[in-house]
Parts: structure tokens; sequence; C-alpha cells
């Protein structure tokens, strides 16, 4: 009996893994569409007059980045600390600004290079933007309280819309990209199926304990226990007739 409530608490429990792995694949894939399309290219939305929204997967040749103007805490799917990651402004064409998200050492490295090829750039000391680097991301909004540093910066620099600037308050993170994406959703995809193949495991071995005959009682039947009580009976009646009987010879002995 013990067995087999142990049996269900695991089917229910695996069903309730399924649920929960379920929903949450489906909530990532539903966010992450980058999984299954071509990044569009801003450039050349921009110069085709469309401009990025919210939510669009993009790439973007970046050749000339103002400065970084904040930095905070990353986190993976938005709840694990992994790290930070740090905002710069990218001058994406003559009039067009807007942010870019980054983390990890190489592109805070690349990032710092464009840095300086465009100072370097803007004061004369080269000829050329630096050499374009290609990054992927999301685009969505800069929160309010980064907004504020991004606006701040502008200002600063004199990038506004009086100087003729035209800063889309957006960033293109890239701290997911699509293989990171595609990533989470195979290992998040492989807890699901693994719930799965378990409770299919666990109900079949439910339906073999079910399917196994009981097991016969060990106690002994009433009319073999009865048989012994007064089979016993009849020993001690026996005994105590014999002894009755060396009694009497006893007494016979010694008259």
């Amino acid at each position: 009996m013990a067995a087999k409530n142990t049996g269900k608490k695991s089917i229910a429990g695996n069903i309730m893994w399924i649920l929960v792995t379920g929903v949450i694949l489906a909530i990532y894939i539903a966010t992450h569409a980058m999984c299954f399309g071509k990044p569009k290219d801003v450039n050349e939305m921009l110069l085709e007059g469309d401009s990025p929204e919210e939510g669009d997967y993009v790439s973007i040749n970046v050749d000339g980045v103002f400065d970084w103007y904040a930095e905070t805490e990353y986190k993976i799917n938005g709840f694990i600390p992994a790290g930070t990651k740090k905002y710069c402004i990218v001058w994406v064409d003559d009039t067009t600004i807007m942010s870019l998200t980054v983390k990890g050492n190489k592109n805070y490295e690349k990032i710092d290079d464009i840095i300086n090829g465009t100072w370097n750039y803007l004061e004369g000391y080269q000829m050329f933007l630096p050499s374009p680097v290609k990054f992927e991301g999301t685009v969505s909004t800069i929160n309010s309280e980064i907004d504020s540093y991004y606006t701040q910066a502008l200002v600063s620099m004199g990038a506004t819309t009086a100087n003729g600037y035209k800063a889309l308050h957006l960033t293109i993170d890239t701290t997911t990209t699509k293989n990171t994406a595609i990533t989470y959703i195979i290992i998040i995809g492989a807890l699901f199926v693994g719930g799965i193949v378990f409770l299919i495991k666990d109900i079949k071995h439910n339906k073999k304990l079910s399917a196994m005959p009981i097991a016969p009682s060990q106690s002994m039947p009433m009319s073999a226990s009865n048989d012994l009580v007064f089979g016993n009976m009849t020993q001690v009646n026996d005994i105590a007739q014999n002894t009755s009987s060396m009694t009497d010879d006893n007494n016979t002995l010694y008259r």
C-alpha cells in the first residue's frame, strides 16, 4: 500500500514539473523571437527612413561611440546575478544616436577602441572612423533611472535636437544573443522532456504494482488454530490423568 502511495506522489510531482517547465519554455520562446528570424539591419532601416522599435531583433555595425554612460548588474533572465553590463552612446549615422548595451571584457575592449577612434576622428587626429564592429541584440526601452544618465550625457556632449541630432531613447541589448537564447531553450526543453519521460516510467511502474497479486496472509487458518488449541488441551488432560494414576499407585504402595 505504501509503494502505491509513493508512486502516486511521484506521478503528481512529475506532472507539476512538466507544467512549470512547459510554462517557462512557452514564455521564453514567446519573448525571444530572435530565434526564428533574421535580424533587421539598423543601418539599412535608417537609410530607408525607418526606425527600430521595441522588441525588434536587430544587427548594427558600430563605428562611432561617444562614451559609456552607465553600468548595472546583469541578471540572466532577469533574476540570476551574473556580473555587470554597460551602456554606451552610439553614433549610428550623421544625426542619429542611440544606446547599446553590452557585457563581457572583450566587448568592453572593442567599445573602448571605438570610443578612442571616434574622438581621434572628431579631433582631427585620423581621417576615418574606426573599422565597424557588428553587434546583434534586441531593441528595448531604457528604464527611467538609466535614461536619466543617458539624457545627461547627451546634453553634456551637445548631442541635442537643437544641434540637429535625433537621439533615440532605445538601447540595443546584446547581452542575450541568438545563440544564447537557443541554448536556454534547449536546456529548458530538455528539462520539460525529462519530466515527460519520468512520468511515463512512473505510470508504467505503478501499473505493474497494481497488477501484482496480493501476498497471502501468514496468519494460521482458524481451523488449524482450533485444532492446535484443542489438541494441546487434549495433551494437557492426558498428562493430568497420568499424574492422577501415578498418585493412586503411590498411595497403594504406601498403605
